[in-house]
């Protein structure tokens, strides 16, 4: 069960493939069962990391159903559901709460993008008014081209079914503003999804992270965690500079071949993501198995 108010550091897991683009349950349980053994505290499947939009629609539900096997109420998860319209996102909602997950993440419809923040308003309280599932609302503008302002994002922290926010707009003025538009709300969660400013948002109030990096190195992200919320500066901005290192790998592909070629070179799981994202070049892969053996990640 997620609690109230969700609190944390929930790896946006990536999703292992075969070749064929097929689920790797046997990969996708050592990653989760390596999470679950460095402390994390629950999980947010099927996002961008996880490549939830660009799985065919059998692997993304078998995949979310082997999760949830796999991690058997240990931790809650949190699914993602967007899609391009407000009952596509009601269908998702509805096999998600079938499987069994523990809440929904919900970013703006993308295609057919929201002119108006009414429209924005509209749609998040449909959903809050018809899901059986708190909701995560999503906010990424690089992937759906659209951002929720803070004022937006403030009148629907205030419906009983939306507990939270992922901000992925890596915007630190944006952030602020809106922590201290939510501060005094206790049923709320703040997530940032940045490593570049988590650990900020942490001290200034956030309750959580959702960063892709936690699936390589979740000790570091759970010690950033930890610093922020307490706010200790030096161990702040000690985890952040690593967090920076480490983070230079998405500069040599895009992110889940990327975070792939981290893990298989591992010994976690295989490189492949979803077609049209390439496998990184060997230049990079000898980038990123650099990187990874500076920072003490490969034994």
């Amino acid at each position: 069960m997620l609690p109230m108010p969700p609190t944390g550091v929930f790896p946006p897991s990536v999703t292992p493939l075969d070749a064929d683009e097929h689920l790797d349950e046997e990969g996708l349980e050592r990653q989760l069962e390596r999470l679950i053994g460095a402390g994390v505290h629950g999980f947010f499947m099927l996002g961008t990391s996880g490549e939830g939009t660009t799985l065919t629609d059998e692997t993304r539900w078998a995949a979310i159903g082997a999760a949830q096997r796999i991690v058997a109420g240990r931790v809650p998860i949190i699914a993602a559901a967007m899609d391009t319209s407000t009952e596509r996102v009601l269908q998702n909602i509805e096999r998600l709460s079938d499987i069994g997950v523990d809440a929904v993440a919900v970013s703006p419809p993308y295609y057919f993008m929201p002119f108006h923040d009414r429209d924005m308003l509209s749609f998040f309280t449909t959903l809050a008014d018809k899901s059986a599932l708190p909701i995560f609302m999503y906010n990424i503008p690089s992937t759906t081209k659209v951002t929720l302002s803070v004022d937006v994002i403030a009148q629907l922290a205030t419906l009983e079914n939306i507990v939270g926010v992922k901000d992925s707009t890596g915007n630190w003025g944006h952030g602020v503003e809106l922590l201290d538009r939510v501060a005094e709300r206790e049923d709320f969660s703040v997530f940032i999804g940045s490593h570049l400013i988590a650990g900020h948002g942490l001290m200034y109030g956030a309750r959580g992270a959702i960063m892709s990096l936690v699936n390589i190195d979740p000790a570091t992200c759970l010690a950033l965690f930890e610093a922020g919320r307490r706010g200790d500066v030096a161990e702040t901005v000690r985890c952040t500079r690593r967090l920076l290192r480490l983070g230079m790998i998405f500069r040599h592909g895009a992110q889940p071949p990327a975070l792939k070629t981290a893990l298989e070179l591992m010994g976690v799981c295989s490189h492949y993501s979803t077609h049209p994202n390439l496998p990184l070049t060997p230049e990079a892969v000898v980038f990123v198995e650099t990187t990874l053996r500076e920072l003490d990640l490969l034994e």
